[in-house]
């Protein structure tokens, strides 16, 4: 006969681990009346199971995923909070990791749901903790509070650095392990990995961080310097936790304690220690060595040290590999390789001057790479690089666990990219290994927040991690400058690029010209150097090179609103840049119509200011303006508004006079000439000194058989 009593109808469903009834939780279909029932009943069997310890994982799986499902279904705190001390008691090694993964999801629902009360209720488990003396209860509340840093990183620290309770627990447990260092103790050597691992945790904030380097740097460095003991593996264990908690406190350290702990500085040591680690068959010592060098191989001293340790790229490699690898450690892995890889920084603007040259050398003191190092630093970076792209092939082994690794790793893959393309030697191979395919992927699955239509970018909302989206259109530049781009792109299409490459241009123009488009943009919160903008105009213009129609389509209607301003820019690189890419793009009618479509009158003063731009004094320049003229020359329409402009006419017969030993600026006028002989003879003829011109430009290159007859041609359509 079934039972009547719903009490008991749940305390069998509980225990018997119905997933049908912990789905009745989890879609919120349970009654208020039914929560609190389970309530009662798995906070019984929780404070018997602290006491007794005798419930199998299954069960104890079962009622800790519960809790989590009862928070979402109660409507107050009052009716679930009984539950949050019961559920941290069981934060402990001594459980499996899938039962701590639950405690720490409850509490991270507890949170969101009733954040101060959860808050207070978490304190105050810790602070009675506090009052409890013996070894095993200082290890739970240490064990417990560097667990819950990550998710409840604001309370830990304020328990952290403003606790006097856990300040005095603190320092009795620093008196005990200093007076007992180097003696043998296992129960010392316990309470200092313990201790350790606490300070470990407290690194993810930055006032915990401050508190460490103030007040605990005598026991680091005793740590990282201990030696025998009865276990050596416990030995090794604290060597190594105490060169984690270095390497991530060493940016607040003052000088004055660097003085009286200089092995905080001793990077030979540091690095060995941890490199030990990495090699060490134990996840868990690998995964504190690859967190410790992540900090360390920051550091240009050490990024030297590390780059001749051949074995550390090996063993990283090597555990690249393994697909079963923590998405935590394959992303420290990553950071130390794109550190090793990594090239001193272009300054900004502000710092390309003297002045700020000198402050800024001053700043970053004895950290930042001397000039004289470049060299040796660059050969290095080389060795390693050529390594991955040539001999492991391991720049593709990175590329393809993207898609299932964590965003973090997502984003260093893009730095990675960036370091591996600095050189211009290893481009092909990048390209070749999906470097350019994973960049344009990264960019279109980042790329929610801004909206391209019709040739215009805007964001619609703050665009995410801004300084990365940057790096990896800088990249996409440096790739398509050096590899035709003909070849380079296997599984997209090229105008996929063109709006990523033409928000460097949006964010320039803004920042250069002060003009305002009012509306928010991908790059406003990040910095475009001239040189990023160059590089870029010289990818949209290797790109133009291609004959494909739908690229000048795109490449018109995304750049144009820029390059109006930039083939007026005052750097003579920028403005060069800007025309030559104009000279590949003006074939397309979207483009020359801004030119030659004369009933728009911004069009009649665009092609005014080009005809002007024939007289600049840079010989490069030059010929991209009449590479344009020479173009658009092949339309006879075009051809007839050129030989019915005199102030063209002149120009270009002013230039043929005065600069006829500049070979490919000839032949580009007396293409266009020839061009516009075509369809108005009658023009031509009279300009007399034509002929004249003509004639001085066959004499100066007799050589040129190509020249010579097209001056020949140009003489005689003017004859005739």
């Amino acid at each position: 006969m079934a039972s009547t009593d719903p009490l008991q109808d749940i305390r069998t469903k509980i225990y018997l681990a119905d997933e049908d009834f912990l789905r009745r939780f989890s879609t919120n279909k349970a009654s208020s009346t039914e929560v609190d029932e389970a309530v009662d009943i798995v906070y019984v069997d929780l404070k018997a199971n602290q006491t007794l310890n005798v419930m199998a994982d299954k069960d104890l799986n079962y009622r800790i995923e519960l809790i989590g499902h009862l928070v979402t279904c109660s409507s107050k705190f009052d009716q679930v909070g009984k539950l949050l001390p019961s559920t941290l008691a069981h934060l402990s090694p001594t459980h499996t990791s899938k039962i701590q993964t639950l405690v720490i999801v409850d509490c991270i629902k507890f949170q969101q749901k009733y954040p101060n009360d959860t808050i207070a209720g978490v304190l105050s488990f810790l602070e009675d903790l506090m009052l409890t003396d013996g070894f095993q209860t200082r290890k739970h509340l240490f064990y417990i509070i560097r667990k819950l840093y990550p998710v409840m990183t604001s309370a830990m620290s304020q328990l952290f650095v403003s606790s006097g309770d856990l300040s005095n627990i603190l320092s009795d447990e620093l008196k005990t392990i200093l007076s007992h260092f180097n003696e043998g103790s296992g129960l010392t050597a316990n309470q200092a990995i313990s201790l350790l691992e606490l300070f470990s945790s407290a690194c993810v904030d930055e006032r915990s961080r401050s508190v460490i380097a103030e007040n605990y740097t005598s026991i680091l460095s005793r740590a990282l310097q201990i030696k025998g003991g009865s276990d050596p593996e416990q030995t090794r264990r604290i060597r190594l936790l105490s060169g984690v908690v270095i390497c991530k406190i060493l940016n607040v350290v003052k000088s004055e304690q660097l003085k009286e702990n200089p092995e905080l500085m001793d990077f030979p040591s540091l690095c060995g220690v941890l490199v030990d680690a990495v090699k060490h068959s134990d996840i868990n010592y690998i995964k504190d060595g690859l967190e410790g060098l992540a900090y360390l191989s920051l550091k240009s001293e050490v990024k030297r040290y590390l780059r001749r340790e051949t074995d550390l790229s090996n063993v990283i490699f090597a555990l690249l590999k393994k697909k079963e690898l923590e998405p935590g450690m394959r992303y420290g892995a990553l950071v130390i390789l794109s550190n090793l890889t990594s090239y001193r920084s272009v300054l900004s603007k502000e710092q390309e001057s003297f002045k700020t040259l000198k402050d800024y050398a001053g700043a970053v003191g004895k950290d930042q790479a001397k000039p004289e190092d470049d060299e040796s630093d660059n050969a290095e970076i080389a060795v390693i690089v050529n390594d991955w792209l040539e001999e492991k092939k391991g720049f593709g082994l990175a590329i393809s666990f993207a898609q299932q690794g964590s965003k973090g790793y997502q984003m260093e893959l893009v730095r990675l990219c960036a370091n591996f393309s600095h050189a211009i030697i290893f481009r092909s191979r990048v390209v070749q290994q999906g470097g350019l395919n994973y960049l344009i992927n990264y960019l279109a699955n980042n790329s929610e927040e801004v909206e391209y239509k019709d040739g215009s970018i805007v964001a619609k909302s703050e665009v995410a991690n801004p300084e990365v989206r940057l790096v990896a259109i800088r990249t996409i530049a440096k790739l398509l400058i050096t590899n035709n781009p003909n070849n380079a792109f296997n599984k997209f299409e090229p105008t996929i690029v063109i709006p990523f490459l033409s928000e460097v241009l949006q964010k320039y123009d803004m920042e250069t010209n002060g003009t305002d488009y009012d509306v928010q943009i991908p790059l406003l919160a990040v910095e475009v150097r001239s040189i990023d903008l160059f590089e870029t105009l010289l990818a949209l213009t290797n790109l133009a090179s291609m004959d494909k129609s739908p690229i000048w389509k795109v490449g018109t209607r995304f750049t144009w609103r820029y390059l109006q301003n930039l083939m007026l820019d005052s750097d003579p690189r920028i403005q060069c840049a800007a025309l030559e890419l104009i000279s590949n793009l003006v074939v397309e009618p979207e483009c020359s119509q801004h030119f030659f479509d004369w009933s728009i009158e911004t069009n009649k003063r665009n092609f005014d200011i080009l005809v002007e731009l024939i007289d600049l004094q840079d010989v490069k320049s030059q010929l991209a303006v009449m590479g344009i003229f020479a173009n658009v020359s092949d339309f006879e329409m075009i051809a007839q508004i050129l030989a019915r402009t005199t102030k063209f006419i002149d120009h270009l017969i002013k230039v043929l006079e005065e600069q006829k030993t500049q070979e490919d600026l000839m032949l580009r006028c007396v293409y266009t000439l020839i061009n516009c002989c075509y369809v108005e003879t009658a023009q031509l003829k009279a300009y007399t000194k034509l002929n004249e011109t003509i004639g001085n430009v066959i004499r100066t290159h007799s050589g040129n058989k190509d020249l010579v007859q097209m001056c020949l041609q140009l003489v005689k359509l003017v004859k005739n």
